[in-house]
């Protein structure tokens, strides 16, 4: 992949600001909506391939997919994947688990979490990982940036999930644990097949694909 893709599909808002929603304990967080690619570009959408793409009306997404919640492809649409990694669980260096070599989800039963909003791909997948363990999600912050969940988590407020190209840039007092069920995270490009275009071959071609 060319230098510098890796750090655009990560969080390519890396220095800008992120608004935070903190919810109390036990109360859900309403749906944020979701993201997705105008026609002719491309942007992180949710892993979900939206009917504007099966429509017709975008030419190309990049779609999250976690292993452990599996992206339903329809027919006539192609996927390539761009990004294969692991995800961590960051956690601050006082938390109980921050000396271990990995962190077994189960034993965070009574930990808060920082993640991007509901219907988002990493937000299902946190909560379908924990869930997996016996454990009913206390997401009490929501926020889309990698770098603000981070942020929260050196503060020791909460732990999240990170993939492995958002652990840097990070503050100090940040652990990153590999997840035990491991976990991963998949950024793939989705096209109709039918209407793979000079736009599309090029966007592909510029991301190594």
């Amino acid at each position: 992949m060319p230098d510098g893709v890796a750090d655009q599909l990560a969080d390519d808002e890396f220095g800008g600001h992120d608004q935070v929603r903190q919810a109390p304990p036990g109360e859900p967080i309403a749906d944020q909506g979701a993201c997705a690619a105008r026609r002719g570009r491309a942007a992180p959408a949710p892993g979900r391939p939206p009917s504007r793409l099966l429509g017709g009306e975008l030419d190309l997404l990049l779609i999250e997919s976690w292993a452990n919640r599996p992206l339903a492809v329809p027919e006539g649409v192609t996927l390539r994947t761009v990004v294969s990694e692991e995800v961590y669980v960051a956690v601050s260096e006082g938390h109980p688990l921050a000396d271990r070599g990995a962190a077994d989800l189960a034993g965070l039963a009574v930990t808060a979490w920082a993640c991007c909003p509901p219907g988002t791909e990493p937000y299902e997948a946190l909560v379908q990982a924990l869930r997996a363990r016996g454990i009913e999600p206390d997401i009490r912050y929501s926020v889309a940036e990698h770098l603000t969940q981070l942020a929260l988590v050196a503060r020791g407020l909460t732990a999240a999930l990170i993939p492995a190209m958002s652990r840097h840039p990070a503050p100090p007092g940040v652990r990153f644990l590999p997840a035990r069920p491991a976990l991963r995270r998949d950024i793939r490009a989705a096209w109709l097949t039918r209407t793979q275009s000079p736009p599309v071959r090029a966007c592909l071609a510029a991301i190594g694909t």
